[in-house]
C-alpha cells in the first residue's frame, strides 16, 4: 500500500518523518505519548500532536512497532524505541507545557538566509507578532500547509510559535510547535521599517 504524502489535515508526512527519522538517531531526542486519542511528539525542536489515527502513517516508519498505549512514553534510544521512566515528563505534558500561545502571530512572505562562520547555515521564514520578528527554519515551516494552518505566539520572543488547524488552539485536532530563533539587531531593524 503506498504511504501518502499529506493528509487532509494539512501535514506534510514526508518532512515530519524525515524530520523525526534524523532526531531519533540521538539518544533520547523524540519522544512519543499516545493519550486519549492524540499522539504527542516532542523533539528538541518541534512538537507535535495528531490524531492518534495518523500514527500508522507518520510514526510508525520512524519506531518501527505500534502505537504505545494509552499514557505510555516511548523514547528514542541506542536500542530503538525503549518505554520512558514513568516519572518523567509525558510527551503530552511537554507539549502542554509549551503550547500557551494565545496571540496570533503572522506568518510573513520573506525568506532570510543566515550565516555561521562565513556560510550559509539556514533559510528562514520570517514572522511578526506586530513589529517584533520571529525566525522559523523553513524546514519546520514546511511542516504543515500555511493556508490551513493560524500561527500563535507569547510575549516571550524564544518561547515556540504554534501552528494549528483552527482558530483556537485549545481544540485544534492537528497542532505543531515550531522552535524559533532569535533575530539578530540587523535583521530586526529592517523588519522594524517593514512591519512598521
Amino acid at each position: 500500500m503506498k504511504r501518502a504524502t499529506s493528509t487532509p489535515a494539512g501535514l506534510n508526512v514526508k518532512k515530519i518523518t524525515a524530520y523525526l527519522k534524523g532526531q531519533a538517531k540521538s539518544r533520547n531526542a523524540v519522544r512519543i505519548t499516545c493519550q486519549g486519542g492524540s499522539v504527542y511528539i516532542f523533539t528538541g525542536y518541534a512538537a507535535f500532536k495528531l490524531p492518534a489515527i495518523l500514527y500508522r502513517d507518520v510514526i510508525q516508519p520512524v519506531t518501527m512497532q505500534d502505537a504505545p498505549a494509552d499514557g505510555v512514553t516511548i523514547v528514542s534510544s541506542d536500542a530503538g524505541f525503549v518505554v520512558n521512566d514513568p516519572h518523567q515528563l509525558t510527551a503530552a505534558q511537554m507539549f502542554q507545557k509549551f503550547s500557551a500561545c494565545k496571540e496570533e502571530v503572522k506568518r510573513t512572505s520573506i525568506l532570510q538566509e543566515v550565516e555561521a562562520k562565513g556560510k550559509v547555515w539556514g533559510t528562514f521564514r520570517m514572522f511578526r507578532d506586530g513589529s517584533r520578528p520571529i525566525m522559523i527554519n523553513s524546514e519546520y515551516d514546511a511542516f504543515v500547509d500555511h493556508h490551513e494552518f493560524v500561527y500563535h505566539g507569547s510575549n516571550n520572543p524564544l518561547s515556540p510559535i504554534l501552528a494549528t488547524d483552527t482558530v483556537d488552539p485549545k481544540k485544534a485536532a492537528v497542532s505543531v510547535l515550531i522552535a524559533p530563533m532569535k533575530a539578530n539587531d540587523e535583521i530586526q531593524q529592517v523588519c522594524n521599517r517593514l512591519f512598521a
